[in-house]
């Protein structure tokens, strides 16, 4: 709410924008002393006040940047979901089997290309670790190409029941993109000491948390931005910073976040 009394700032509304009353008081007072001695009230000119003063209310300006924040987290955070649902699918799909692997799974993965512009490529890794299967959307397919990914974060870090996200990283230099490595089912006939599951993996392209961030309107001066849990700058409004892969951890407002998030690792 906008009013023309900074007192309503003060109980609660947004802003106020008025002239100082001193000063109005000043000019009532010289008009009333002119229609005193005398003048014609509709001849004398119309005074409008020259200055003006704006107050904000601190307080509720606050309330509402941090709920376009949350708005926005929320959206991103819905982003991720969605996509990590549809991966695990695809990695513990219903009707696949080890006999039928490499064709059915990469008509599997092809459609999920295809619903899921932001998935640029996804990967089967078998429980050694070596590729099988990868399909992308920026390069060649390949099939049964045992490149070795067993000492691969997106390999090691992850188990049946739990997904893995990988730190946030910029292909070659520009957009950001994000890992999400999940594991398949159980396999019974593994060696022992061996892994006993496979892993599909699956890049996922960061830009739309870019569209999300540039449309928060932040007041003149002020300027949306994310982090990563390490405080590397993955969207700004200003996308020249996020080039430069800027780490913003030492600022206040970035530490003070993390501190009180329910969840400081995300």
């Amino acid at each position: 709410m906008v009013n023309g009394s900074s007192a309503w700032v003060q109980s609660g509304a947004l802003m106020s924008y008025t002239p100082p009353y001193s000063p109005q008081l000043r000019r009532a007072a010289h008009l009333v002393d002119k229609i005193f001695k005398g003048g014609n009230p509709g001849e004398i000119p119309v005074e409008l006040p020259k200055n003006f003063s704006y107050q904000e209310n601190k307080a509720a300006l606050i309330q509402i940047q941090r709920e376009k924040a949350l708005a926005a987290t929320a959206k991103i955070k819905q982003f991720i979901e969605e996509h990590e649902r549809k991966i695990n699918w695809i990695a513990r799909p219903p009707w696949v089997t080890r006999a039928v692997a490499p064709n059915q799974r990469r008509i599997e993965y092809l459609r999920l290309l295809h619903q899921y512009p932001a998935v640029t490529a996804i990967r089967y890794l078998d429980p050694s670790g070596l590729e099988q299967l990868h399909v992308s959307r920026l390069g060649l397919d390949a099939v049964g190409s045992k490149a070795d990914f067993s000492r691969d974060s997106n390999f090691l870090k992850v188990e049946p029941g739990n997904t893995y996200f990988s730190p946030v990283y910029f292909r070659k230099g520009s957009e950001p993109y994000m890992s999400i490595a999940i594991a398949g089912p159980p396999k019974e006939s593994t060696p022992p000491g061996s892994p006993i599951w496979d892993v599909t993996v699956a890049e996922v392209n960061l830009k739309f948390i870019w569209d999300v961030v540039s449309r928060i309107e932040a007041g003149k001066a002020g300027r949306a931005y994310t982090v990563d849990a390490g405080g590397n700058l993955i969207a700004h409004t200003d996308i020249s910073l996020v080039l430069k892969k800027m780490n913003l951890s030492s600022l206040s407002q970035v530490a003070g976040a993390r501190k009180y998030s329910s969840k400081p690792e995300e």
